[in-house]
C-alpha cells in the first residue's frame, strides 16, 4: 500500500523492511526479487545436488570479468532446482552460472563458501506487476536470469544475474526470523502495521543521518567505491531514504549513485555504514523503469 503515508514496513522484507520517502522505482526492484524468490520456494520439489569438481580458471578471462580481490575458488555444492524450461545453448551453464554467484557473493560479504550449498534456479524471460501512486498497476518484463540463494545460520544471500551475460543484477541479505521461517512463509510479512517504536527508531536515525549528512555520504560512497562494482568515476551519490529490518533490529539507509556515464546503482547499508544489505545495478534498474 502506497497510498496515504510515506512511511511503509514489511515485517518481514527480504533487504530493507521499511522505508521513508521511498520511490516507487525502488519498490520495484525488490517486488521483482520478491517474486524470484517465491519461485524458488515454490520449486524445492524438483533439485539435483551436483558437486562442483569443475575447473572455471578461464571464466572471468572469457567474460570479460574481473575476479574479486581474496577470492579462492572452494569446495561447495550446487543444489539446482530443475524447472520446465531449461536456459538454452547461448545461455550461461549452471556450472559457469554458480562459479559467478560465488565470487559475487564473496565481493559483496566475503563470505567462505566451503562446503556451503548454494541453491541455483534459472527464470526465463517473464513479467511481474508493480505499483506505482501515478501510473496504477504495471506489467514489465524481467530480463532471463539465473538466481542464487545461499542460506547460512542466521542470514540468506540472494543473487540474481542475467543468464546471458553473466552481469550482475541484484544481490542482497536478509537475516532469518528467531523462528527461522522465510520471510515469505510468515504472516506478520504481509501486515503493513507500522509500531510506533519502529517509526520513532527510523525517524532519529533520519535525523541522525541528515545532522551529518556529508560526512556520513562520503563514508557510503567510499565503500561502495571500493567494493569493485564501478567501472567508471562516480558523479553523485544521493541519500533516499531509512529503513528497518525486523529480524535484525537494525537500521538500514539508502542510496542512489549516478557515474559519470549516467549509470545508475541502488544500495542499502545497515547501520554504523559498512555493511551492504543490498545492491541493484544498471541493468535491473533498466529492466525494472521499462
Amino acid at each position: 500500500h502506497l497510498g496515504g503515508s510515506n512511511k511503509m514496513i514489511f515485517s518481514k522484507q527480504n533487504f530493507t523492511n521499511s522505508l521513508k520517502k521511498v520511490s516507487a522505482t525502488t519498490l520495484v526492484g525488490v517486488c521483482a526479487l520478491f517474486s524470484t524468490q517465491m519461485l524458488i520456494s515454490a520449486e524445492l520439489n524438483a533439485s539435483t545436488i551436483v558437486p562442483t569438481s569443475y575447473n572455471l580458471s578461464e571464466l572471468h578471462t572469457a567474460m570479460n570479468r574481473q575476479i574479486p580481490d581474496g577470492y579462492i575458488k572452494t569446495n561447495y555444492t550446487v543444489d539446482f532446482i530443475e524447472k520446465s524450461e531449461k536456459p538454452s545453448v547461448s545461455e550461461l551453464s549452471l556450472e559457469d552460472a554458480t562459479e559467478i554467484m560465488a565470487q559475487e557473493i564473496f565481493r559483496f560479504s566475503k563470505e567462505d563458501l566451503s562446503n556451503q550449498i548454494l541453491t541455483m534456479t534459472y527464470n526465463p524471460v517473464r513479467t511481474f506487476r508493480t505499483y506505482d501512486k501515478i501510473e496504477g498497476y504495471k506489467d514489465r518484463e524481467a530480463l532471463a536470469s539465473w538466481n542464487c540463494r545461499l542460506k547460512l545460520s542466521t542470514y540468506i544471500i540472494n543473487v540474481s544475474i542475467d543468464s546471458s551475460t553473466g552481469e550482475l543484477l541484484t544481490i542482497g541479505m536478509h537475516y532469518l526470523s528467531k523462528s527461522n521461517v522465510p520471510y515469505y512463509e510468515d504472516e506478520e510479512f504481509m501486515s503493513n502495521d507500522t509500531d510506533p517504536a519502529i517509526t520513532k527508531t527510523m525517524d532519529s536515525a533520519d535525523k541522525n543521518f541528515k545532522s551529518n549528512k556529508a560526512q556520513n555520504l562520503e563514508k557510503a560512497k567510499k565503500l561502495f567505491s571500493q567494493a569493485g562494482y564501478l567501472s567508471e568515476p562516480i558523479k553523485s551519490i544521493e541519500y533516499t531514504g531509512v529503513g528497518y529490518e525486523v529480524n535484525s533490529n537494525l537500521v538500514t539507509y539508502s542510496f542512489e549513485i549516478t557515474t559519470t556515464s549516467d549509470k545508475q546503482y541502488r544500495f542499502t547499508l545497515y547501520e554504523g555504514l559498512t555493511r551492504f544489505t543490498r545492491i541493484s545495478t544498471p541493468a535491473q534498474i533498466k529492466q525494472s523503469n521499462r
